[in-house]
């Protein structure tokens, strides 16, 4: 025990070490029956229900990742469906749109028909006022070009400028 002590005293450490440390003991041996095992149990309590927490969790993370496959199947499914319902209806209104053109198109050529039949008439009706009229028109012009080549020969310097027109 002799080299224990001088061990101690050559570490730094005196008799007053022995008072300290026997003060030590009694105090942890007063906390441990008021205190200590009061914060044990609490601190046990504490680890099971963080034990716990974490198994709710982690069986929380669980349940989320199935909904959020589930609901990602039903947002493809749903996609698909408004994705085929968006084609058939592009697709009937493309049809109505060619029927709707087509039957424009049939009513614009039956309209430009009937406006090229009536211009058709017009031009026939001109054309029968004219062959009346072209024969008086031409005999005027011929009765005027005799008139003007008579006053001509007659009077041979005057030319054209005796010429009036119809």
């Amino acid at each position: 025990m002799d080299t224990l002590v001088k061990m101690f005293t050559q570490l730094g450490v005196n008799e007053s070490f022995t008072t300290m440390f026997l003060i030590f003991v009694v105090t942890y041996f007063a906390m441990s029956f008021v205190a200590l095992k009061k914060l044990s149990v609490t601190i046990v309590e504490r680890d099971n229900r963080i034990a716990g927490r974490e198994k709710e969790a982690h069986k929380l993370k669980t349940e989320l990742s199935e909904i959020t496959a589930k609901l990602n199947e039903h947002l493809v499914a749903a996609r698909k469906k408004s994705n085929e319902i968006f084609q058939s209806l592009k697709n009937r209104a493309i049809t109505e749109q060619k029927a709707i053109l087509t039957a424009s198109r049939e009513t614009a050529a039956v309209e430009i028909k009937g406006v090229r039949d009536q211009v058709q008439s017009q031009i026939r009706s001109e054309f029968a006022k004219l062959e009346k009229e072209i024969p008086a028109i031409s005999k005027m012009m011929l009765d005027q070009i005799v008139l003007v080549t008579g006053h001509e020969a007659g009077n041979k310097g005057s030319g054209p400028q005796n010429f009036k027109g119809v």
